[in-house]
């Protein structure tokens, strides 16, 4: 008898998952604690394969039976959550499956380390950059991977900035100051590998980059800051300064919520007539110098 299954996080990662499983599987719908995201709000649908899956809130735990629920964020501290929310609602751990959970992630590192090789390879020099670190751990394996280089860690290390927010569209536009600020500057210094070769560029990006030499040149940067104006801003900052054969990665291009992703990109590139390209991580699109 085919399994009944949640995936709990609705976005683009659980899509992904949905993806996986949905011809193994009976997929009861979504389940996000975020109210802003439930079907039942106006939060709307996620369509797989031409079939709509209504987007609850945990409470559907209560009324309906499971035979697993794969997690679908690959975040620690979001994980460590919503296990304890499972436990709490009655779910077994062994009905709590992360086996699909950290596949986009990995893929996005195996990017990354393989940028990282080719230019030692082709000898192309240059700083490497994140902007929008949140908690460090991209930016550890940057740290890890280009650890000879200078690193620029451009964030807040607040959570976003108001002034972004309101330039949103959709769901995005529900965002507020409290997203992602679980964090700080302390906390990331600490994930760092190789310290030394740091620089962390705190306050609102592009004001921010006041701090920093205007003649630096980036062979590699992370953007993952989710919303249109500051990807944007961080397109047109380091794509002028990004040294031949550099590349950008831009994160959460695919994401069903924060839509400006997609638009900040498509319209540099136009902008620019660039491509940008998937890199297999079902997130992600990189832009080549």
């Amino acid at each position: 008898m085919i399994k009944k299954v949640f995936i709990y996080g609705s976005a683009q990662l659980g899509i992904q998952i949905a993806w996986f499983i949905n011809n193994d599987y009976e997929i009861l719908g979504f389940i996000d604690t975020d109210p802003r995201k439930h079907t039942i709000n106006g939060g709307g649908y996620i369509k797989v394969d031409n079939k709509d899956y209504i987007i609850y809130d945990p409470d559907i735990l209560l009324d309906m039976q499971v035979d697993k629920i794969f997690i679908g964020t690959e975040v620690d501290i979001y994980i460590a959550q919503i296990k304890n929310t499972l436990l709490n609602y009655g779910i077994s751990d062994d009905k709590i499956d992360l086996s699909l959970t950290f596949i986009p992630y990995y893929a996005r590192l195996n990017f990354i380390k393989t940028i990282s090789l080719g230019f030692q390879e082709e000898n192309i020099t240059g700083a490497v950059a994140e902007l929008g670190v949140f908690r460090g751990k991209t930016a550890r394996e940057i740290n890890r991977f280009f650890k000879d280089d200078m690193f620029y860690l451009f964030d807040t290390f607040e959570g976003f900035s108001e002034k972004d927010i309101i330039k949103e569209t959709g769901l995005a536009r529900q965002a507020n100051t409290n997203d992602f600020s679980n964090t700080s500057l302390d906390f990331v210094k600490k994930q760092m590998l190789y310290l030394d070769k740091c620089c962390f560029v705190k306050g609102y990006f592009p004001e921010s980059v006041a701090q920093i030499s205007q003649d630096e040149k980036f062979k590699f940067v992370n953007i993952d800051v989710d919303l249109y104006q500051p990807i944007l801003e961080g397109l047109e900052y380091f794509y002028p300064r990004l040294v031949k054969n550099g590349v950008i990665l831009i994160h959460d291009y695919f994401h069903p919520y924060y839509t400006g992703a997609k638009k900040a990109v498509d319209e540099f590139c136009q902008k620019m007539n660039l491509r940008c390209l998937p890199i297999g991580d079902a997130f992600s699109v990189a832009i080549f110098k």
